[in-house]
Protein backbone atom coordinates (compact mmCIF):
# COMPACT_ATOMS: atom_id res chain seq x y z
CA UNK A 1 0.00 0.00 0.00
CA UNK A 2 2.97 2.51 1.13
CA UNK A 3 4.56 1.50 -2.38
CA UNK A 4 0.87 2.28 -4.04
CA UNK A 5 0.77 5.90 -2.25
CA UNK A 6 4.26 6.17 -3.71
CA UNK A 7 3.43 5.75 -7.15
CA UNK A 8 0.19 7.82 -7.35
CA UNK A 9 2.33 10.46 -5.54
CA UNK A 10 4.91 10.81 -8.28
CA UNK A 11 2.39 10.35 -10.97
CA UNK A 12 0.73 13.59 -9.53
CA UNK A 13 4.17 15.12 -9.35
CA UNK A 14 4.70 14.27 -13.19
CA UNK A 15 0.97 15.71 -13.84
CA UNK A 16 1.47 18.97 -12.55
CA UNK A 17 5.18 19.42 -13.68
CA UNK A 18 3.80 18.47 -17.17
CA UNK A 19 0.99 21.19 -16.40
CA UNK A 20 3.38 23.51 -15.20
CA UNK A 21 5.42 23.46 -18.74
CA UNK A 22 2.13 24.05 -20.69
CA UNK A 23 1.60 27.15 -18.81
CA UNK A 24 5.17 28.04 -19.74
CA UNK A 25 4.24 27.58 -23.10
CA UNK A 26 1.11 29.46 -23.34
CA UNK A 27 2.51 32.25 -21.66
CA UNK A 28 5.90 32.14 -23.82
CA UNK A 29 2.71 32.19 -26.90
CA UNK A 30 1.21 34.93 -25.65
CA UNK A 31 4.35 37.08 -25.24
CA UNK A 32 5.00 35.96 -29.06
CA UNK A 33 1.44 37.08 -30.11
CA UNK A 34 1.96 39.94 -28.33
CA UNK A 35 5.12 41.23 -30.48
CA UNK A 36 3.38 39.96 -33.63
CA UNK A 37 0.31 42.91 -32.48
CA UNK A 38 3.44 45.51 -31.48
CA UNK A 39 4.80 44.86 -35.05
CA UNK A 40 1.38 45.01 -37.06
CA UNK A 41 1.51 47.13 -39.89
CA UNK A 42 -1.47 49.15 -38.78
CA UNK A 43 -2.50 51.04 -35.15
CA UNK A 44 -3.65 47.97 -32.51
CA UNK A 45 -5.32 48.21 -29.50
CA UNK A 46 -7.08 45.92 -26.78
CA UNK A 47 -9.72 47.40 -24.56
CA UNK A 48 -10.97 45.48 -21.65
CA UNK A 49 -14.66 45.79 -20.41
CA UNK A 50 -17.84 48.09 -20.59
CA UNK A 51 -15.59 50.74 -20.19
CA UNK A 52 -12.91 50.33 -22.51
CA UNK A 53 -10.07 50.06 -20.38
CA UNK A 54 -6.83 50.25 -22.73
CA UNK A 55 -5.31 46.98 -21.89
CA UNK A 56 -2.50 46.84 -24.92
CA UNK A 57 -1.46 49.79 -27.94
CA UNK A 58 1.40 49.77 -30.24
CA UNK A 59 3.58 51.94 -31.44
CA UNK A 60 1.44 52.96 -34.44
CA UNK A 61 -2.10 53.20 -32.47
CA UNK A 62 0.22 55.43 -29.91
CA UNK A 63 1.37 57.72 -32.47
CA UNK A 64 -1.97 57.81 -34.57
CA UNK A 65 -3.82 59.02 -31.00
CA UNK A 66 -0.88 61.01 -30.19
CA UNK A 67 -0.43 59.62 -26.49
CA UNK A 68 2.19 57.32 -25.35
CA UNK A 69 1.35 54.10 -23.65
CA UNK A 70 1.74 55.31 -19.98
CA UNK A 71 -1.31 57.65 -20.57
CA UNK A 72 -3.32 55.19 -22.14
CA UNK A 73 -2.58 51.53 -20.51
CA UNK A 74 -5.36 50.76 -17.47
CA UNK A 75 -7.24 53.85 -18.15
CA UNK A 76 -10.96 53.79 -19.54
CA UNK A 77 -11.31 55.17 -22.72
CA UNK A 78 -13.47 57.90 -22.04
CA UNK A 79 -10.42 59.11 -19.81
CA UNK A 80 -7.73 58.36 -21.69
CA UNK A 81 -9.57 60.06 -24.85
CA UNK A 82 -11.77 62.67 -23.60
CA UNK A 83 -11.97 64.61 -27.01
CA UNK A 84 -13.56 62.08 -29.37
CA UNK A 85 -16.52 61.53 -26.53
CA UNK A 86 -18.44 64.46 -27.70
CA UNK A 87 -18.15 63.18 -31.11
CA UNK A 88 -19.97 59.81 -30.40
CA UNK A 89 -16.96 57.39 -30.83
CA UNK A 90 -17.32 55.86 -27.80
CA UNK A 91 -20.75 55.64 -27.89
CA UNK A 92 -19.90 53.26 -31.22
CA UNK A 93 -17.54 51.13 -28.82
CA UNK A 94 -20.23 50.85 -26.42
CA UNK A 95 -22.79 49.28 -28.82
CA UNK A 96 -19.97 47.46 -30.01
CA UNK A 97 -19.21 45.63 -26.65
CA UNK A 98 -23.23 45.25 -25.98
CA UNK A 99 -24.15 43.41 -29.34
CA UNK A 100 -21.11 41.95 -30.47
CA UNK A 101 -21.67 43.19 -33.72
CA UNK A 102 -18.16 44.16 -35.01
CA UNK A 103 -18.28 48.13 -36.57
CA UNK A 104 -16.33 49.11 -40.10
CA UNK A 105 -15.32 52.32 -40.51
CA UNK A 106 -13.92 54.05 -43.69
CA UNK A 107 -12.70 57.44 -43.98
CA UNK A 108 -14.04 57.79 -40.39
CA UNK A 109 -13.79 61.11 -38.67
CA UNK A 110 -11.94 62.13 -35.85
CA UNK A 111 -10.72 65.11 -34.34
CA UNK A 112 -7.86 63.96 -32.03
CA UNK A 113 -5.62 66.59 -29.71
CA UNK A 114 -2.44 64.76 -31.01
CA UNK A 115 -0.01 67.65 -29.36
CA UNK A 116 -1.79 67.35 -25.68
CA UNK A 117 -2.26 71.11 -25.99
CA UNK A 118 -5.82 71.14 -26.01
CA UNK A 119 -6.41 72.07 -29.81
CA UNK A 120 -7.90 69.37 -31.81
CA UNK A 121 -6.51 68.31 -35.49
CA UNK A 122 -8.92 66.11 -37.80
CA UNK A 123 -8.00 62.76 -39.10
CA UNK A 124 -9.55 59.99 -41.09
CA UNK A 125 -9.55 56.58 -40.70
CA UNK A 126 -10.47 53.15 -41.80
CA UNK A 127 -10.88 51.26 -39.01
CA UNK A 128 -12.60 47.76 -37.78
CA UNK A 129 -13.75 47.51 -34.01
CA UNK A 130 -14.07 43.54 -33.37
CA UNK A 131 -15.39 41.92 -30.33
CA UNK A 132 -13.20 40.16 -28.55
CA UNK A 133 -14.75 36.77 -26.63
CA UNK A 134 -13.75 34.19 -23.70
CA UNK A 135 -13.08 30.59 -24.09
CA UNK A 136 -16.85 30.63 -22.84
CA UNK A 137 -17.94 32.63 -25.68
CA UNK A 138 -18.69 35.78 -23.09
CA UNK A 139 -17.58 39.26 -24.31
CA UNK A 140 -14.66 40.86 -22.49
CA UNK A 141 -13.14 43.38 -24.41
CA UNK A 142 -12.85 45.04 -28.59
CA UNK A 143 -9.59 44.79 -30.79
CA UNK A 144 -9.57 48.07 -32.58
CA UNK A 145 -7.37 47.82 -35.81
CA UNK A 146 -6.80 51.39 -37.30
CA UNK A 147 -5.20 52.64 -40.36
CA UNK A 148 -4.61 56.70 -41.06
CA UNK A 149 -6.07 58.18 -44.17
CA UNK A 150 -6.07 61.19 -43.65
CA UNK A 151 -3.27 62.05 -46.24
CA UNK A 152 -5.20 60.64 -48.83
CA UNK A 153 -8.78 61.66 -47.82
CA UNK A 154 -7.29 65.45 -47.79
CA UNK A 155 -5.07 64.99 -51.59
CA UNK A 156 -8.71 63.62 -52.67
CA UNK A 157 -10.48 66.34 -51.64
CA UNK A 158 -7.84 68.54 -52.70
CA UNK A 159 -8.02 67.01 -56.48
CA UNK A 160 -12.11 67.34 -56.32
CA UNK A 161 -12.11 70.90 -55.02
CA UNK A 162 -9.36 72.05 -57.63
CA UNK A 163 -11.36 70.33 -60.08
CA UNK A 164 -14.56 72.19 -59.51
CA UNK A 165 -12.37 75.27 -59.48
CA UNK A 166 -11.48 74.30 -62.89
CA UNK A 167 -14.65 73.61 -64.49
CA UNK A 168 -12.83 71.93 -67.43
CA UNK A 169 -13.25 68.33 -68.12
CA UNK A 170 -9.83 68.01 -69.88
CA UNK A 171 -8.07 70.03 -67.09
CA UNK A 172 -10.14 67.31 -64.74
CA UNK A 173 -8.66 63.92 -66.44
CA UNK A 174 -5.10 65.81 -66.19
CA UNK A 175 -5.44 66.63 -63.04
CA UNK A 176 -6.86 62.94 -61.85
CA UNK A 177 -4.14 61.49 -63.96
CA UNK A 178 -1.51 62.96 -62.08
CA UNK A 179 -2.98 62.54 -58.17
CA UNK A 180 -3.60 59.09 -59.63
CA UNK A 181 -0.65 58.27 -61.16
CA UNK A 182 -2.46 57.55 -64.28
CA UNK A 183 -1.04 58.23 -67.67
CA UNK A 184 -2.77 57.09 -71.08
CA UNK A 185 -2.34 56.10 -74.42
CA UNK A 186 -3.13 55.43 -78.34
CA UNK A 187 -1.64 52.64 -80.28
CA UNK A 188 -2.58 52.87 -84.03
CA UNK A 189 -2.67 49.15 -84.33
CA UNK A 190 -2.18 49.78 -88.62
CA UNK A 191 0.84 51.89 -88.32
CA UNK A 192 2.64 50.46 -85.75
CA UNK A 193 2.83 53.84 -83.78
CA UNK A 194 1.85 54.86 -80.24
CA UNK A 195 1.31 58.18 -78.83
CA UNK A 196 1.78 58.52 -74.82
CA UNK A 197 0.75 61.77 -72.95
CA UNK A 198 3.38 63.14 -70.31
CA UNK A 199 1.85 61.60 -67.53
CA UNK A 200 2.82 58.29 -68.43
CA UNK A 201 6.08 58.53 -69.71
CA UNK A 202 6.42 60.02 -66.24
CA UNK A 203 5.27 56.62 -65.21
CA UNK A 204 7.93 54.67 -66.89
CA UNK A 205 10.81 56.98 -65.75
CA UNK A 206 10.85 58.86 -68.89
CA UNK A 207 11.18 62.65 -69.54
CA UNK A 208 8.57 64.75 -71.55
CA UNK A 209 8.56 63.54 -74.94
CA UNK A 210 11.50 60.58 -75.33
CA UNK A 211 8.87 57.96 -75.96
CA UNK A 212 10.21 56.54 -79.61
CA UNK A 213 6.40 55.41 -80.40
CA UNK A 214 6.79 51.75 -81.20
CA UNK A 215 5.09 48.79 -80.01
CA UNK A 216 8.64 46.67 -79.20
CA UNK A 217 9.57 50.67 -77.54
CA UNK A 218 7.07 49.58 -75.24
CA UNK A 219 8.11 46.24 -74.87
CA UNK A 220 11.55 46.41 -74.22
CA UNK A 221 10.50 48.64 -71.09
CA UNK A 222 8.63 45.30 -69.29
CA UNK A 223 10.11 43.20 -67.00
CA UNK A 224 11.42 40.19 -68.90
CA UNK A 225 9.11 37.48 -66.60
CA UNK A 226 6.18 39.63 -67.65
CA UNK A 227 6.73 40.24 -71.19
CA UNK A 228 6.03 37.27 -72.66
CA UNK A 229 2.19 37.00 -71.10
CA UNK A 230 1.75 40.85 -71.84
CA UNK A 231 1.86 40.03 -75.37
CA UNK A 232 -0.59 37.18 -75.42
CA UNK A 233 -2.87 39.68 -73.17
CA UNK A 234 -2.29 42.41 -76.22
CA UNK A 235 -2.50 39.83 -78.98
CA UNK A 236 -5.89 38.58 -77.28
CA UNK A 237 -7.38 41.91 -77.43
CA UNK A 238 -6.74 42.45 -81.11
CA UNK A 239 -8.18 39.42 -82.09
CA UNK A 240 -10.68 38.37 -79.83
CA UNK A 241 -11.47 39.95 -76.67
CA UNK A 242 -11.65 43.39 -77.17
CA UNK A 243 -10.33 44.41 -74.17
CA UNK A 244 -7.08 44.42 -71.70
CA UNK A 245 -7.30 44.43 -68.13
CA UNK A 246 -3.94 42.97 -66.76
CA UNK A 247 -1.19 43.89 -64.20
CA UNK A 248 2.90 43.52 -65.19
CA UNK A 249 6.06 44.97 -64.29
CA UNK A 250 8.40 47.83 -65.84
CA UNK A 251 12.17 48.65 -65.45
CA UNK A 252 13.20 52.24 -65.18
CA UNK A 253 15.96 53.07 -66.71
CA UNK A 254 17.76 52.70 -63.56
CA UNK A 255 16.76 49.47 -63.81
CA UNK A 256 14.44 49.86 -60.64
CA UNK A 257 11.11 47.75 -61.50
CA UNK A 258 7.37 49.13 -60.85
CA UNK A 259 3.97 47.39 -60.54
CA UNK A 260 1.66 49.23 -63.53
CA UNK A 261 -2.17 47.90 -63.84
CA UNK A 262 -3.40 48.22 -67.25
CA UNK A 263 -6.92 48.81 -69.27
CA UNK A 264 -7.67 49.50 -72.41
CA UNK A 265 -10.25 49.17 -75.29
CA UNK A 266 -9.79 48.14 -79.44
CA UNK A 267 -11.60 50.20 -81.39
CA UNK A 268 -12.80 48.40 -84.82
CA UNK A 269 -13.73 49.32 -88.25
CA UNK A 270 -17.25 47.86 -90.41
CA UNK A 271 -15.57 44.94 -91.04
CA UNK A 272 -14.79 44.54 -87.63
CA UNK A 273 -10.68 45.03 -88.08
CA UNK A 274 -8.79 46.44 -85.44
CA UNK A 275 -8.01 50.20 -85.55
CA UNK A 276 -6.47 51.81 -82.65
CA UNK A 277 -6.53 50.72 -78.98
CA UNK A 278 -6.92 53.48 -76.07
CA UNK A 279 -6.00 52.52 -72.84
CA UNK A 280 -4.66 53.80 -69.76
CA UNK A 281 -1.91 52.60 -67.18
CA UNK A 282 -1.88 53.19 -63.28
CA UNK A 283 1.04 52.74 -61.21
CA UNK A 284 -0.45 50.11 -58.87
CA UNK A 285 3.45 49.74 -56.70
CA UNK A 286 2.76 50.81 -53.57
CA UNK A 287 -0.35 48.73 -53.03
CA UNK A 288 1.57 45.52 -54.45
CA UNK A 289 4.29 46.46 -51.45
CA UNK A 290 0.98 46.84 -49.02
CA UNK A 291 0.03 43.45 -49.70
CA UNK A 292 3.24 42.23 -49.96
CA UNK A 293 3.60 43.28 -46.38
CA UNK A 294 0.35 42.03 -45.33
CA UNK A 295 0.59 38.42 -46.84
CA UNK A 296 4.33 38.49 -44.87
CA UNK A 297 2.82 39.00 -42.11
CA UNK A 298 -0.11 36.52 -42.18
CA UNK A 299 2.70 33.91 -43.21
CA UNK A 300 5.22 34.95 -40.50
CA UNK A 301 2.30 35.02 -37.60
CA UNK A 302 0.84 31.52 -38.97
CA UNK A 303 4.44 30.06 -38.83
CA UNK A 304 4.91 32.09 -35.44
CA UNK A 305 1.70 30.39 -33.68
CA UNK A 306 1.80 26.93 -35.81
CA UNK A 307 4.86 25.58 -33.29
CA UNK A 308 3.17 26.41 -30.22
CA UNK A 309 0.26 25.57 -30.89
CA UNK A 310 1.73 21.79 -31.61
CA UNK A 311 3.63 21.80 -28.33
CA UNK A 312 0.23 22.67 -26.15
CA UNK A 313 -1.30 20.19 -28.14
CA UNK A 314 0.77 17.58 -27.36
CA UNK A 315 0.92 19.11 -23.39
CA UNK A 316 -3.19 18.59 -23.03
CA UNK A 317 -2.55 14.81 -24.88
CA UNK A 318 -0.49 14.04 -22.28
CA UNK A 319 -2.53 15.67 -19.47
CA UNK A 320 -5.74 14.28 -20.87
CA UNK A 321 -3.76 10.72 -20.76
CA UNK A 322 -2.90 11.03 -17.15
CA UNK A 323 -6.27 12.40 -16.01
CA UNK A 324 -7.91 9.35 -17.58
CA UNK A 325 -6.15 7.50 -14.67
CA UNK A 326 -7.16 9.12 -12.06
CA UNK A 327 -11.02 9.52 -13.36
CA UNK A 328 -11.63 13.03 -12.89
CA UNK A 329 -14.72 13.82 -15.19
CA UNK A 330 -14.83 17.20 -15.04
CA UNK A 331 -11.25 18.28 -15.71
CA UNK A 332 -11.16 15.62 -18.57
CA UNK A 333 -14.37 17.64 -20.31
CA UNK A 334 -12.32 20.64 -19.46
CA UNK A 335 -9.49 19.67 -21.43
CA UNK A 336 -11.70 18.09 -23.87
CA UNK A 337 -13.18 21.51 -24.24
CA UNK A 338 -9.50 23.27 -24.92
CA UNK A 339 -8.35 19.99 -27.44
CA UNK A 340 -11.25 21.22 -29.48
CA UNK A 341 -10.47 24.36 -29.52
CA UNK A 342 -6.71 23.62 -30.61
CA UNK A 343 -8.04 21.97 -33.32
CA UNK A 344 -10.15 24.74 -34.76
CA UNK A 345 -7.36 27.10 -34.07
CA UNK A 346 -4.43 24.44 -36.15
CA UNK A 347 -6.98 24.60 -39.04
CA UNK A 348 -6.79 28.35 -39.25
CA UNK A 349 -3.29 28.45 -39.07
CA UNK A 350 -2.68 26.17 -41.71
CA UNK A 351 -5.82 27.82 -43.64
CA UNK A 352 -3.28 31.38 -43.59
CA UNK A 353 -0.03 29.22 -44.22
CA UNK A 354 -2.07 27.53 -47.59
CA UNK A 355 -3.04 31.30 -48.45
CA UNK A 356 0.80 32.64 -47.85
CA UNK A 357 1.89 29.40 -50.11
CA UNK A 358 -0.86 30.37 -53.40
CA UNK A 359 0.34 34.01 -53.02
CA UNK A 360 4.36 33.17 -53.56
CA UNK A 361 3.40 30.44 -55.34
CA UNK A 362 4.79 27.82 -53.77
CA UNK A 363 1.44 25.45 -52.91
CA UNK A 364 2.64 22.15 -54.63
CA UNK A 365 0.87 19.16 -54.97
CA UNK A 366 1.69 15.57 -55.00
CA UNK A 367 0.31 14.46 -58.29
CA UNK A 368 -0.98 11.00 -58.89
CA UNK A 369 -4.00 8.67 -60.26
CA UNK A 370 -6.71 7.90 -57.50
CA UNK A 371 -10.28 7.05 -57.02
CA UNK A 372 -12.03 10.07 -55.88
CA UNK A 373 -15.40 7.60 -55.23
CA UNK A 374 -12.69 5.72 -52.40
CA UNK A 375 -11.72 9.39 -51.39
CA UNK A 376 -15.13 10.69 -50.75
CA UNK A 377 -16.55 7.42 -48.96
CA UNK A 378 -13.78 8.05 -46.63
CA UNK A 379 -14.32 11.56 -45.97
CA UNK A 380 -18.33 10.62 -45.89
CA UNK A 381 -17.24 8.00 -43.06
CA UNK A 382 -15.37 10.18 -41.10
CA UNK A 383 -17.60 13.20 -40.67
CA UNK A 384 -20.53 11.23 -40.13
CA UNK A 385 -19.09 10.12 -36.81
CA UNK A 386 -18.79 13.53 -35.37
CA UNK A 387 -22.02 15.33 -37.51
CA UNK A 388 -24.26 13.46 -35.00
CA UNK A 389 -27.21 15.82 -36.19
CA UNK A 390 -26.97 15.29 -39.44
CA UNK A 391 -26.94 12.35 -42.01
CA UNK A 392 -24.86 12.33 -45.06
CA UNK A 393 -26.73 10.61 -48.17
CA UNK A 394 -24.19 9.61 -51.08
CA UNK A 395 -26.29 9.16 -54.39
CA UNK A 396 -24.11 7.82 -57.32
CA UNK A 397 -21.33 5.75 -57.66
CA UNK A 398 -19.13 6.85 -60.71
CA UNK A 399 -15.68 4.64 -60.04
CA UNK A 400 -14.30 7.89 -61.74
CA UNK A 401 -10.25 7.53 -61.75
CA UNK A 402 -8.71 11.15 -61.51
CA UNK A 403 -5.15 12.19 -61.31
CA UNK A 404 -4.10 15.64 -59.21
CA UNK A 405 -3.57 15.52 -55.36
CA UNK A 406 -5.54 13.09 -53.48
CA UNK A 407 -4.97 15.17 -49.74
CA UNK A 408 -5.47 18.30 -51.44
CA UNK A 409 -9.28 17.47 -52.93
CA UNK A 410 -10.01 15.78 -49.94
CA UNK A 411 -9.30 18.69 -48.48
CA UNK A 412 -12.13 20.83 -50.54
CA UNK A 413 -14.31 17.62 -49.44
CA UNK A 414 -14.44 18.33 -46.13
CA UNK A 415 -14.56 22.37 -46.03
CA UNK A 416 -17.81 21.84 -48.27
CA UNK A 417 -19.67 19.41 -46.40
CA UNK A 418 -18.37 21.25 -42.90
CA UNK A 419 -19.85 24.11 -44.50
CA UNK A 420 -22.99 22.42 -45.68
CA UNK A 421 -23.39 20.86 -42.26
CA UNK A 422 -22.58 24.34 -40.29
CA UNK A 423 -24.82 26.45 -42.51
CA UNK A 424 -28.09 24.26 -42.15
CA UNK A 425 -28.17 23.39 -38.21
CA UNK A 426 -32.45 23.50 -38.81
CA UNK A 427 -31.97 20.61 -41.16
CA UNK A 428 -30.77 16.97 -40.43
CA UNK A 429 -29.79 15.88 -44.39
CA UNK A 430 -26.75 16.77 -46.35
CA UNK A 431 -27.37 15.08 -49.61
CA UNK A 432 -24.18 14.14 -51.69
CA UNK A 433 -23.86 12.95 -55.50
CA UNK A 434 -21.51 12.01 -58.14
CA UNK A 435 -22.07 11.68 -61.88
CA UNK A 436 -19.89 12.23 -65.47
CA UNK A 437 -20.40 14.73 -67.37
CA UNK A 438 -18.38 15.41 -70.86
CA UNK A 439 -15.43 13.73 -69.48
CA UNK A 440 -15.50 15.15 -66.14
CA UNK A 441 -16.82 13.52 -62.48
CA UNK A 442 -19.02 16.42 -60.67
CA UNK A 443 -19.58 16.03 -57.09
CA UNK A 444 -22.86 17.98 -55.94
CA UNK A 445 -23.26 18.56 -52.07
CA UNK A 446 -26.77 19.96 -51.15
CA UNK A 447 -28.08 21.20 -47.84
CA UNK A 448 -31.08 22.99 -46.98
CA UNK A 449 -30.24 25.68 -44.60
CA UNK A 450 -29.72 29.66 -44.75
CA UNK A 451 -29.10 29.26 -48.26
CA UNK A 452 -26.89 32.22 -50.65
CA UNK A 453 -28.45 35.27 -52.29
CA UNK A 454 -27.59 36.04 -55.69
CA UNK A 455 -25.61 39.08 -55.14
CA UNK A 456 -23.42 37.35 -52.93
CA UNK A 457 -22.61 34.27 -54.97
CA UNK A 458 -20.24 35.63 -57.46
CA UNK A 459 -18.32 37.09 -54.65
CA UNK A 460 -18.24 34.00 -51.99
CA UNK A 461 -15.06 32.40 -53.74
CA UNK A 462 -12.70 35.53 -52.85
CA UNK A 463 -10.31 35.42 -50.78
CA UNK A 464 -11.43 36.62 -47.32
CA UNK A 465 -14.94 37.53 -48.54
CA UNK A 466 -18.13 37.16 -45.84
CA UNK A 467 -21.54 37.51 -46.29
CA UNK A 468 -22.58 40.62 -44.59
CA UNK A 469 -26.62 39.61 -43.57
CA UNK A 470 -27.56 39.49 -40.15
CA UNK A 471 -28.17 35.85 -40.65
CA UNK A 472 -24.68 34.76 -41.88
CA UNK A 473 -22.55 36.92 -39.49
CA UNK A 474 -24.01 34.32 -36.69
CA UNK A 475 -21.54 31.36 -38.49
CA UNK A 476 -18.13 32.23 -37.31
CA UNK A 477 -15.57 32.04 -40.11
CA UNK A 478 -12.92 34.41 -41.88
CA UNK A 479 -14.21 33.36 -45.35
CA UNK A 480 -10.92 31.62 -46.54
CA UNK A 481 -11.91 27.88 -46.76
CA UNK A 482 -14.13 28.50 -49.87
CA UNK A 483 -11.27 30.54 -51.76
CA UNK A 484 -8.69 27.89 -50.90
CA UNK A 485 -11.16 25.39 -52.25
CA UNK A 486 -11.85 27.00 -55.33
CA UNK A 487 -8.07 27.76 -55.89
CA UNK A 488 -7.50 24.06 -55.48
CA UNK A 489 -9.44 22.86 -57.92
CA UNK A 490 -8.88 25.59 -60.54
CA UNK A 491 -5.19 24.24 -60.47
CA UNK A 492 -6.41 20.56 -61.12
CA UNK A 493 -8.08 21.90 -64.27
CA UNK A 494 -11.84 21.86 -63.14
CA UNK A 495 -14.32 24.13 -62.01
CA UNK A 496 -16.39 24.89 -58.95
CA UNK A 497 -19.82 26.67 -58.32
CA UNK A 498 -22.67 27.11 -56.48
CA UNK A 499 -26.45 27.12 -57.43
CA UNK A 500 -28.38 28.83 -54.18
CA UNK A 501 -31.80 31.10 -53.49
CA UNK A 502 -32.03 32.64 -50.36
CA UNK A 503 -33.55 31.04 -47.42
CA UNK A 504 -33.79 27.31 -49.74
CA UNK A 505 -30.18 25.94 -49.09
CA UNK A 506 -26.97 25.44 -51.61
CA UNK A 507 -25.73 23.13 -53.90
CA UNK A 508 -21.91 23.57 -54.10
CA UNK A 509 -20.57 21.73 -56.90
CA UNK A 510 -17.07 20.93 -58.77
CA UNK A 511 -15.90 19.14 -61.69
CA UNK A 512 -12.65 17.38 -62.30
CA UNK A 513 -11.28 16.21 -65.46
CA UNK A 514 -11.43 12.08 -65.85
CA UNK A 515 -7.60 10.70 -65.81
CA UNK A 516 -7.94 9.25 -69.08
CA UNK A 517 -8.35 12.99 -70.51
CA UNK A 518 -6.26 14.39 -67.40
CA UNK A 519 -3.40 17.05 -68.66
CA UNK A 520 -0.41 18.33 -66.44
CA UNK A 521 -1.33 20.42 -63.29
CA UNK A 522 -0.30 23.48 -63.77
CA UNK A 523 1.99 24.82 -60.93
CA UNK A 524 2.16 27.80 -59.14
CA UNK A 525 5.22 28.74 -60.84
CA UNK A 526 4.32 27.84 -64.27
CA UNK A 527 5.47 24.54 -64.56
CA UNK A 528 3.82 21.35 -65.37
CA UNK A 529 4.09 18.78 -62.87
Amino acid sequence: AEEERHQLWLREQAALQEAEQAHKEAEAEHQRLHQLLMQAPAGIAILRGPTHIYEMTNALYQQIVGRPASELIGKPGRTALPEIISQGIWDIFDRIYATGEPFIGSEFPAALDTNGDGGLEQKYFNFVGQPIHDAQGRREGILIHAVDVTGQVEARREVEELARQLGSERELLALAQEAGRIGTFEWNIQTGSISWTQELEALYGLPPGSFEGRLENWLQRLHPEDREQSVLKTQQATTVSGEVNTEFRILWPDQSSRWIAARARVFRDEQGQPLRMVGINMDISEHKALEQRKDEFISMASHELKTPVTSIKGFTQVLQRRLNERNDEQVRRFLARMDKQLNKLTQLINDLLDISRMETGKLFFHVEPFDLDEVLHEVLESLQEIAQDHLLCLEGNTKAQVVGDKDRIEQVLINLLTNAIKYSPQANKVFVRMSIHDGNVVVSIQDFGIGIAEAHQQHIFERFYQVSEPMEKTFPGLGIGLYISNEIIKRHHGTIWVESRKGEGATFSFSLPLSRQQGAIESPGGANI
